[in-house]
């Protein structure tokens, strides 16, 4: 592997030759220097001394160790292990550490901000001589790596202000500088390059040197609390092997590849909780979309496409997603699995996916009381089966305009809140989409395979559409793409159509038969849909059209979407009790209180 990058590299004329004795040398200082699993305690750190890093609690015995990793390895079932508040450059691996069901072990910050930063601290120092200028005008620097070789490519690094730099694929997008500033890594070899030509030693650069800032790895039981967790490599919290009874807590993710990331051992993990936790990333809002998917080797391996991180990943079963912010990533979640229950979630400023429920495993998953706003596509719902997936309570707002390339501003362009298709696989089935709020600047819903739907339900929820490709003036001639078909179990009703920009064309493709303005000629064409639909503004108490906003979609008192609904399946979850017995349409009931995740950072 280590030889087919380097070929590559050579064949675009970028050799390691000109630096190869001088980095030779740098390797062995580094190493003696800053190796990850014995780190030196940060210049920032506040109380603790080089002794008393981390407390271990065991009913009446307290220890104290120089690294948290000393305290994991020295845990027990029922230990809590406390760390003193200050800034630590330190990776912690727990593997094949198991509490029990009455006894978890416990990690967790003891008071204040406590910070485990996975970052290479020389590189942070200024001034410093790691980096050396190379033959074709680039910088380079021996950077140490502990993690499968081949994804150390993904590592972002992190400027002190501003956004991320790019972490490049391709020998040919880095000598281009596709996205501008960046790197391009061949194992523990990192290359640098700033379009000004600038000298890196006078910038304080964080650089991940680990695939994980906390590893979880065939551990069972365990409770990780309170902690700000900075510059993985691959993730901040990675979950790997046979994994179970993981809990997250009140953590703060920041400046990684992923924020929080699963990997599907043998046997699969499960019993994962996520919660009250920040997840947040500085992706330049500037990169062109088709990035993600050129700057590429496999593109359905995403440890080849550097661009396509996402803030939550969960591949596992017995899930829960509760209470978190996530914000600055290409998708905000991707979630696969079986009893699933993603809540009261806050995803924004999204390059792709808000979330994708992308699986042909995945089953009795429910996406509830969410908000999304300034994301290109609010939903993906490609190929995935069986179900069921209840979606619902939900707000979400695809209002983000994403430069697609290098075209221009003509070649910007908003998405969709709904994405279905087949991307992949052989397309969707068996989900409830119901008491939603979906505002698009552009689309409410996209799909060109409507053909492969089936029992998909669509009630009680508003759409609303301004109709716009861009902010340069092309318009959107549909509102709603595609709308399956009824003959594969597919049902709309009881929903509320609004579109701003007059004369555009509400539904392309009606039940598969034809384009229709209306929801009167719709009713014509389909007898059996829309019986309690209508067209009309739903009149938002507040409402901000403006690019990226996020609206609280709070009905006001003259309404026409209050008392509107359809009446809802029994058997279909629901968080808000109606107690009338009508339903109002929309995500927000009148008078309810509608329980949903701050937009604030706490």
């Amino acid at each position: 592997m280590t030889f087919y990058r380097i070929s590559i590299l050579a064949a675009a004329g970028l050799t390691l030759a000109a630096c190869d004795s001088q980095l030779h040398r740098e390797e062995a200082q580094t190493k003696a220097q800053e190796q990850h699993s014995t780190p030196q305690p940060s210049a920032t750190q506040e109380a603790a001394t080089p002794q008393d890093r981390a407390v271990l609690l065991r009913g009446d015995l307290k220890n104290s160790f120089s690294t948290v990793q000393a305290a994991v390895d020295a845990a027990q079932p029922g230990d809590v292990i406390r760390v003193h508040p200050g800034t630590y450059s330190e990776t912690v691996r727990i593997v094949g550490k198991q509490g029990t069901a009455d006894q978890p072990i416990t990690l967790e910050a003891k008071s204040g901000t406590v910070v485990l930063d996975g970052a290479d601290p020389g590189l942070q120092i200024v001034p410093n001589q790691r980096w050396k200028p190379t033959e074709d005008g680039a910088w380079e620097s021996v950077v140490p790596w502990a993690g499968p070789l081949e994804r150390a490519q993904v590592t972002p690094v992190s400027p002190e202000e501003g956004p991320l730099l790019a972490a490049y694929h391709l020998p040919q997008k880095f000598s281009e500088l596709s996205r501008g500033a960046g790197t391009l890594r061949v194992g523990t070899r990192l290359r640098i390059r700033f379009p000004d030509g600038k000298d890196p030693n006078a910038e304080s650069l964080s650089v991940g040197i680990s695939e994980a800032v906390v590893l979880f790895e065939d551990a069972e039981h365990w409770v990780l609390r309170g902690l700000e967790l900075r510059h993985g490599g691959n993730a901040a919290v990675a979950i790997k092997g046979k994994s179970s009874n993981i809990s997250l807590e009140g953590l703060t993710c920041r400046g990684s590849w992923c924020g929080i990331a699963t990997e599907p051992g043998p046997n699969g993990n499960h019993d994962i909780r996520v919660l009250d936790c920040h997840v947040a990333n500085r992706m330049n809002p500037a990169w062109h979309w088709t990035e993600g998917y050129e700057d590429v080797g496999d593109k359905k391996n995403e440890f080849e496409a550097p661009v396509r991180g996402t803030g939550i990943l969960v591949e596992a079963d017995q899930v829960e997603i509760r209470g978190n912010t996530v914000s600055g990533f290409w998708d905000g979640m991707a979630v696969r699995g079986v009893d699933i229950d993603i809540a009261e979630n806050t995803i924004s400023d999204i390059h792709d996916d808000g979330i994708e429920l992308e699986c042909g495993r995945s089953a009795n998953v429910r996406f509830r009381d969410n908000r999304i706003s300034n994301a290109f596509v609010g939903i993906s719902l490609v190929s995935q089966q069986p179900g069921p997936v209840y979606i619902y309570r939900n707000r979400v707002s695809a209002n983000r305009e994403d430069p697609m390339d290098a075209k221009g501003p003509k070649f910007r362009r908003y998405g969709y809140c709904l994405k279905m298709g087949v991307d992949w696989g052989p397309g969707a089935q068996n989900v409830a989409i119901y008491q939603n709020t979906f505002y698009a600047k552009r689309l409410v819903l996209w799909d060109k395979e409507m053909a492969v739907w089936k029992d998909f339900r669509f009630v009680n929820n508003i759409f609303v559409s301004d109709g716009m490709k861009n902010d340069a003036g092309e318009e959107e001639a549909y509102m709603i793409w595609n709308t399956g078909m009824e003959k594969n179990g597919v049902l709309w009703n009881g929903n509320l159509y609004h579109q701003t920009r007059p004369g555009g064309i509400l539904f392309r493709k009606w039940n598969g038969a034809a384009d229709v303005k209306t929801l009167a000629a719709a009713r014509q064409l389909c007898l059996g849909w829309e019986a309690a639909g209508r067209e009309a503004d739903p009149e938002f108490s507040t409402f901000d059209s403006g690019r990226g906003a996020s609206n609280e979609f709070a009905l006001s008192p003259s309404s026409p979407a209050i008392n509107a609904g359809a009446q809802l399946l029994s058997d279909w979850p629901d968080s808000v009790r109606v107690t009338d017995g009508k339903p109002d349409i929309g995500a927000v009931e009148s008078d309810v209180q509608h329980k949903g995740a701050s937009n604030e950072f706490h």
